[in-house]
């Protein structure tokens, strides 16, 4: 992609099946040399690792997700700078990592930026005052992989600069669940989104009904977030349940969707709270014609 041939190599930093692992300080590891040569691997993946910090560092150039905290538990997060241009160049994520703490990030990527998959049983996620540029994917929330329960996620005074990408289904800020996974109690608070520039492109949105992860699939005629010809599944996709967004502003978006979009009875969406929620200067109100959503979707409320 991006011009570039690339084969996967041994990532530089990592740990697997370890206890109390620290990587911490003001250096940079940097993937570009690794780009040129056409190898392809993590910079920094840490999988079933329990106490794991991270502090300081600035991740640039990596050709695959950035920082990767999978499976691990008790991890904290802090003051990580992230910036990349490579395709499927995800920022930070927590993926199956329970009892995490992500705050004072900056991430400038080419996919998904600071962001949630669940591959195991996960709870108790926390990212707060971080802040994102993003140039493809979702900006702050779980994207795409679900398989298995996520409960208790908690992202608060974080900050979109800008989101470019007209390509991807995602969410800027929200919920994009592909997989047999439930879900619950997901809260966005204290949340700015300064720009988005796709005209297709919903700020705030909870899928489950999507697999793919572009958007130029055929969509029901007067309803581009639903599929014309859904696929057919094994298992039905998980549901997502009690999400609130509270205290969002939406500085300027050239689509003002609020997407609730859920696949079939099977894997319903319920019980999701707007509170003080302003897109383009308009506060989104009861019976609000921007909220889109489908026979699946219940016990939505809205507060101004």
């Amino acid at each position: 992609a991006y011009g570039v041939k690339v084969y996967w190599a041994p990532g530089m930093i990592g740990a697997t099946w370890q206890k109390n692992i620290t990587l911490r300080g003001r250096g940079i590891l940097c993937g570009r040399k690794a780009i040129e040569a056409g190898q392809r691997g993590y910079l920094a993946k840490f999988e079933r690792v329990d106490n794991l910090k991270v502090e300081g560092i600035i991740i640039r150039d990596c050709s695959v997700w950035s920082l990767h905290a999978c499976n691990c538990n008790n991890v904290s997060v802090k003051n990580v700078k992230v910036v990349g241009y490579y395709v499927n160049n995800d920022g930070i994520c927590m993926g199956g990592s329970s009892d995490a703490v992500v705050e004072d990030c900056f991430s400038h990527n080419a996919d998904d930026s600071l962001e949630i998959k669940v591959w195991i049983p996960q709870k108790n996620v926390t990212f707060r005052n971080c802040i994102v540029w993003n140039d493809i994917g979702g900006s702050f929330g779980l994207m795409h992989e679900c398989g298995a329960t996520l409960e208790n996620v908690l992202y608060k005074d974080c900050t979109v600069l800008h989101s470019t990408d007209d390509a991807s289904v995602c969410p800027v800020v929200g919920v994009k669940l592909s997989g047999p996974g439930c879900i619950k109690n997901i809260r966005f608070e204290d949340i700015v989104i300064e720009d988005v520039s796709s005209p297709r492109r919903a700020s705030l949105k909870l899928i489950n009904n999507w697999d793919e992860w572009h958007m130029n699939l055929p969509t029901k005629p007067d309803s581009p977030h639903e599929l014309l010809n859904p696929p057919k599944r094994e298992q039905p996709s998980g549901s997502i349940t009690n999400v609130t967004f509270k205290n969002i502003k939406v500085l300027n978006c050239r689509n003002e969707d609020v997407v609730l979009i859920a696949e079939n009875e099977k894997s319903p969406i319920s019980g999701i709270t707007f509170e003080n929620v302003t897109i383009n200067g308009r506060k989104l109100v009861p019976n609000d014609p921007r909220i889109k959503k489908n026979a699946w979707v219940s016990d939505v409320t809205v507060r101004e």
